[in-house]
């Protein structure tokens, strides 16, 4: 049972970061909600590919992945990330936010 809720936590993990990425093409192709607050179509590609990198990180690392699904989330909880894990995670996500602020 352990292993297919690892399986499953790994497999929302890159749900949640191919989600990002699929919203931000829809509103780059001007099928979204045009709303005056929304996101920049780059920004929410950008920070995808980000949390689908760092998914990538974490699940060679060989963490324990607990999925995690509620009403407005669907992602996974990475537990025992080994500390270069962390920080090339870390450095994803901080050129992710350098990148955002540029697109």
């Amino acid at each position: 049972m352990a292993k297919a809720l690892n399986i499953a936590g790994i497999v929302l993990g890159f749900l949640a970061g191919t989600g990002l990425v699929i919203a931000g093409i829809v509103e780059a192709t001007g099928h979204g909600p045009h709303t005056p607050h929304s996101a920049v179509p780059g920004k929410l590609i950008v920070f995808g590919i980000a949390a689908l990198l760092g998914s990538v990180v974490a699940t060679i690392d060989g963490t324990r992945v607990i999925p995690t699904i509620g009403m407005w989330n669907v992602g996974a909880k990475y537990e025992g990330l080994g500390d270069l894990a962390v920080i090339i995670i870390a450095l994803i996500l901080v050129a992710g936010a350098g990148i955002s602020f540029a697109v």
